[in-house]
């Protein structure tokens, strides 16, 4: 008795964490997307949520689901959206999240995605561009239907946001929750640091000021690759993610 009750304040723990990280990084996204001139932003929120959905047993799909529904729902309302409008983009969500842990969890490619090359392109595939197609294409159905805005620029700007956040944010936000914080020795935090302030250097300066940058981009990640450990570069990508996202909304 003693052990479910601790279990049931363990799974409420993570309900609300879950929740509350859901709804601080869709409000960060909606503000940025809704600034003068933008027309989309990185969307993390659907990606973290898939994390904890893979995390945990499927007996707790649907509690989770809810959460994020309702986190969802609460921040399209807190920015002024009607209340059909804030519902209408909360289920074409629940749905990309749905089909991607489907996915995953039918393929089993989650448990080794990252051992090789080749199993995390399985995964990345699987859970991070196929499901946002279905996704922008619902939410862009819904949208295009009140009249807010055209199908292509809907489809286009939420499938590129979508799918770009999930790839910086699930692969490192799945091993956080399945392994703990990625705790390294001294020497590799000096290695660590010193990739992040050239990633997060070299994303500031050829976004700005160079054509063609997402190349520039790549050769700071790919020394990571190298030289770091998978956790180390699943966290350089999710900071290469966030200053595209900030640079581009700017």
């Amino acid at each position: 008795m003693r052990g479910n009750l601790h279990l049931s304040r363990s799974f409420r723990a993570v309900l609300a964490q879950c929740g509350a990280l859901y709804f601080v990084l869709s409000l960060a996204s909606i503000y940025l997307t809704r600034q003068p001139g933008n027309i989309a932003t990185l969307w993390f929120s659907n990606a973290l949520a898939v994390a904890y959905l893979l995390a945990n047993p499927v007996s707790r799909t649907l509690a989770l689901l809810t959460v994020v529904a309702l986190a969802n729902f609460c921040a399209n309302l807190l920015f002024g959206d009607a209340f059909a409008l804030a519902v209408a983009f909360v289920l074409p969500n629940l749905a990309e999240m749905m089909l991607a842990v489907f996915l995953v969890r039918i393929t089993l490619v989650e448990a080794k995605f990252s051992e090789s090359p080749q199993n995390y392109f399985g995964f990345i595939v699987l859970a991070c561009f196929i499901p946002p197609l279905f996704g922008a294409a619902c939410g862009a159905t819904l949208v295009a239907a009140q009249g807010l805005a055209s199908f292509s620029k809907i489809f286009t700007g939420w499938y590129l946001g979508s799918a770009v956040g999930s790839v910086g944010m699930l692969p490192l936000a799945l091993l956080l929750l399945r392994r703990g914080a990625p705790f390294f020795s001294v020497d590799e935090w000096k290695r660590v640091m010193l990739f992040a302030v050239l990633t997060l250097t070299t994303c500031l300066l050829v976004l700005n000021y160079l054509p063609f940058p997402f190349i520039y981009i790549t050769v700071p990640l790919s020394m990571a690759a190298v030289r770091l450990s998978f956790r180390a570069t699943a966290g350089l990508v999710f900071i290469a993610a966030v200053a595209m996202g900030v640079v581009a909304s700017a």
